[in-house]
């Protein structure tokens, strides 16, 4: 059934298609944030470029896509040479510049980093309606609703009835990037972690809020029912990669199960998020029907 609804989600996030009009306003995005409203969004003869990172398969959904069509470095220079009609990016990005480009007659969608699921669906909508296509937002920002409120009912319904530390509830789970990174209450994280049937010990029993890191001897000690690991993509030695290569982390593998969340689902906050969700849900289901989680 997991199984089913991930593939529901994947057809409706399949790229669009279609021949752009000459009167059809033309778009350019500046950020990976950016890169995946407009992808999914629009027919790829609207959009004149990308950021770089749109072909990178470990970050963007739409990568295949993404790979045959022209990259930018999200330069004023190349923003004002393209001339698009409207730019989309990060609004920290343009937050400097965005005087000047509405002054060259360009429109500009600024995404803010938001946090709560449900206003990240109504994000969708707004986005969609400014770029021509407001059908097509509502059905991405419907289906994310309704992942949202599959989650809010079960945890309602575990309040309700007290089970949320009985066999086979919410395990007790902890996020890990290589870098040491987590999330708390008022981060988009935490709400994919509840939302995928998980119990954030981060949270619950570590007190942290936000985005935030974590030491290894904390995650050690907190001894979690669950990994959740994401941006692990890197077999080279880095600083970002550094706790994959320690023994204490290889040791707590050996001893808690792990999941993964592709890190292109939760790259920022976006509709994307249900994949997220669909990873996770889908993720606990596969380790309680072998064994691994009670």
């Amino acid at each position: 059934m997991l199984h089913a609804a991930a593939v529901a989600v994947a057809v409706l996030l399949a790229p669009q298609s279609g021949n752009a009009d000459a009167a059809i306003p033309t778009v350019m995005s500046t950020s990976l944030c950016a890169d995946q409203f407009a992808l999914a969004l629009l027919p790829p003869e609207r959009i004149l470029s990308l950021s770089q990172s749109a072909a990178d398969p470990d970050l963007s959904i739409h990568w295949r896509q993404a790979a045959a069509m022209p990259g930018n470095r999200g330069t004023v220079e190349e923003i004002v040479m393209a001339r698009p009609d409207i730019v989309i990016a990060d609004a920290w990005g343009v937050d400097k510049t965005r005087d000047f480009l509405e002054a060259e007659g360009m429109e500009v969608i600024a995404l803010p980093l938001l946090e709560d699921l449900g206003e990240i669906a109504d994000l969708t909508e707004t986005v969609a309606a400014r770029l021509g296509v407001a059908e097509r937002g509502r059905q991405l920002a419907a289906a994310m609703r309704a992942r949202i409120a599959v989650a809010e009912r079960e945890e309602g319904a575990e309040r309700e009835e007290g089970t949320e530390r009985e066999a086979g509830a919410r395990p007790r789970t902890l996020y890990m990037s290589p870098g040491g990174t987590t999330a708390g209450p008022g981060s988009f994280g935490h709400e994919v972690l509840r939302a995928g049937g998980a119990e954030n010990i981060a949270a619950t029993e570590m007190g942290l809020q936000g985005w935030g890191t974590i030491g290894l001897e904390q995650a050690m000690l907190a001894d979690p029912d669950l990994l959740v690991l994401s941006f692990f993509r890197d077999n080279a030695f880095s600083l970002t990669q550094r706790m994959r290569f320690h023994s204490g982390f290889q040791a707590l593998l050996d001893r808690v199960p792990a999941t993964e969340i592709q890190g292109r689902h939760w790259i920022c906050s976006g509709w994307f998020l249900m994949l997220a969700i669909a990873d996770l849900r889908i993720g606990i289901a596969e380790l309680r029907r072998d064994g691994g989680l009670p």
